[in-house]
């Protein structure tokens, strides 16, 4: 009886002891610092989960194909949503078809007799007009100014043997029912978001050309290498990613575009491809491009959708059928 008198006193005192109750505290905030970890890390398993889930890339790629043993190329429409390529319908017509910022219209280039023009499709009503008229420029490659006053467009040189060297083509400027007018030595235009500047490429590298102080910048020159004409870039519609494409260096580069004045751009990925006309999505989400094997035959050309997000890459259309020689991928519209 005494010993267990004496065990109830150890008890006692031991419920009673300052340091027993800081162990209980101790392991209770174990317990809660486990089940918030279990939490956490459901809530971080749910994120990385949905952080992978790509949504479907919508909307429509605009390409200039010619089917083999043709000489003429036509404007082709690629469905992202379905995957069917078909020959454009109108409202479409003409080749070179570019979108607009908005998205309410595109700029194309067709001939009216000897006359080349650059027309405006109003994507809503149907209707087009003519906006800029040149019997002696042949055009390509036009791009709507945001405020849609304004077409920049490149031109090809007269002399086929000289079609490879960047500094043969030239950039000019048409206002909406003028003349056009010469601004650059270089190809492939693109506005900025508030079109005061027109960014192209060039022998040296990427320019800037100011259409306020009418002069031009050197703003991303290349280093041990030339700028081609089977370069191509592309700027996102707000004008803040930029894709290149060089097939000497098997990549195509994306960019951020941190400032537009002065530019600024930093490189975020490269990705390792033989591959032509990189277009943006019109969400920024998604790079189309076509992708060539050197060899295959007509070099095996394909259309390939990439994710910038997750790096995903789908090829959706074989276009082997087409001259690779005369393929033009111009635009991607919603």
């Amino acid at each position: 009886m005494v010993y267990f008198a004496s065990m109830e006193g150890n008890m006692e005192g031991y419920a009673k002891n300052p340091s027993s109750d800081l162990t209980r505290w101790i392991y209770a905030l174990l317990i809660l610092g486990a089940v918030i970890g279990i939490v956490a890390a459901g809530q971080y398993m749910r994120n990385v989960y949905t952080m992978f889930i790509v949504p479907n890339p919508t909307g429509t790629i605009l390409l200039d194909l010619a089917p083999l043993g043709e000489t003429t190329a036509f404007q082709y429409h690629f469905d992202v949503g379905s995957g069917k390529l078909s020959l454009a319908k109108p409202p479409f017509f003409g080749y070179s078809a570019s979108g607009s910022r908005d998205g309410h219209s595109i700029v194309v280039i067709d001939s009216e007799g000897e006359q080349r023009s650059v027309f405006v499709i109003d994507l809503e009503g149907g209707t087009h007009e003519p906006f800029s008229t040149s019997d002696a420029i042949p055009m390509l490659l036009p791009a709507l100014s945001p405020d849609s006053q304004r077409v920049a467009f490149t031109t090809p040189p007269e002399d086929v043997s000289t079609l490879q060297y960047i500094e043969a083509w030239s950039i000019y400027v048409a206002e909406r029912g003028k003349i056009p007018e010469w601004v650059a030595v270089g190809a492939d235009p693109h506005w900025s978001p508030d079109g005061r500047f027109v960014l192209f490429l060039s022998e040296a590298g990427l320019r800037l050309f100011d259409t306020h102080l009418r002069m031009e910048l050197l703003v991303w020159p290349l280093e041990r290498a030339d700028g081609k004409a089977n370069m191509k870039i592309d700027v996102s519609d707000d004008g803040r990613k930029l894709a290149w494409s060089n097939t000497d260096n098997h990549e195509v580069v994306i960019a951020s575009i941190e400032s537009w004045e002065p530019f600024t751009a930093v490189v975020d990925q490269r990705i390792s491809v033989d591959a032509f006309w990189p277009v943006f999505s019109p969400d920024g989400e998604w790079l189309a491009y076509e992708e060539v094997t050197w060899g295959e035959f007509n070099d095996n050309p394909r259309l390939v959708l990439y994710n910038i997000a997750s790096g995903k890459m789908m090829v959706v259309a074989d276009l082997s059928a087409f001259d690779q020689q005369r393929m033009f991928m111009t635009d991607w519209i919603q």
